[in-house]
């Protein structure tokens, strides 16, 4: 009864699905780039555009800003567009060694203090300028 061409009841689906879960191993889980949640949190101030920011719209955050979340109507809209605009960031962006999310928490609420550039590595701001114009500016 050791035939190698016969596998034996229920042999054939415990081989499959043996590949089938080592596979899902070998398979990475994509890194998240930006979250719901956080989303969520600035729509609260996203009648200055802080939502849009983070989502990568530029052009929609400034409108925002100016407009106040085009009279608050475009803001209420927002809160059904989350989603969708997290779907489109998670393909526009690529993930990296720094969060996403944790630079813009500190952006939002210590961006004042330029706490996001430590913890991005942009100590020095006056890296890219010529000597001369660097050390005039850092004696001011």
């Amino acid at each position: 009864m050791n035939n190698k061409l016969d596998a034996g009841p229920g042999r054939f689906d415990d081989r499959h699905s043996r590949k089938a879960e080592s596979e899902e191993q070998c398979v990475e889980q994509p890194q998240r780039t930006h979250s719901i949640l956080l989303g969520y949190l600035l729509w609260i101030f996203g009648f200055i555009g802080a939502h849009r920011f983070y989502y990568g719209k530029q052009v929609t955050g400034v409108i925002w800003f100016f407009t106040f979340g085009l009279l608050l109507v475009g803001w209420i809209i927002d809160l059904f567009l989350i989603p969708s605009l997290e779907r489109e960031a998670e393909y526009r962006f690529v993930p990296g060694p720094i969060s996403y999310d944790l630079t813009w928490i500190l952006l939002t609420f210590l961006g004042l203090f330029s706490v996001h550039r430590f913890y991005m590595g942009k100590r020095d701001r006056f890296k890219n300028l010529s000597p001369r114009l660097r050390t005039a500016m850092q004696s001011f």
